[in-house]
């Protein structure tokens, strides 16, 4: 047993954990665990962002090669706290690259890429 001098730090933390799984939260969309279609990340998106949230890593895949294609999306969001403005975007190489003119007008610099075989995704921030 230990003394509670020694790890009351980590009680907090312990119990954190805790209710985070136990309200489920490590299987929701907007916990970066789970692959969407590009309207489902869409509508997280503005519903994160209403609630002060913004994207901190990405991960995408073609989900379905169709024309258009169809893109799926991970996305882990953080508390933007500093109301940083930001985007994100997936698509294919030559989309990426007009996004990423876009996001350096707009003085945005890319702070996360993945790149894959089919599919391009980036976040931006000021």
């Amino acid at each position: 047993m230990y003394d509670d001098g020694q790890c009351s730090g980590l009680k907090p933390a312990v119990a954190a954990v805790f209710c985070l799984l136990a309200a489920g939260c490590t299987t929701r969309p907007e916990q970066g665990d789970v692959w969407m279609s590009s309207e489902q990340a869409n509508a997280v998106t503005q519903q994160m962002e209403a609630r002060g949230m913004m994207p901190a890593a990405i991960d995408c895949r073609l989900d379905v090669p169709s024309t258009p294609p169809q893109y799926a999306t991970r996305i882990l969001w953080v508390p933007n706290t500093e109301n940083v403005i930001w985007r994100w975007d997936v698509g294919d190489a030559e989309y990426m690259r007009q996004r990423e003119a876009s996001a350096a007008l707009g003085n945005l610099t890319v702070v996360q890429r993945r790149t894959g075989a089919d599919a391009y995704c980036a976040i931006w921030r000021s």
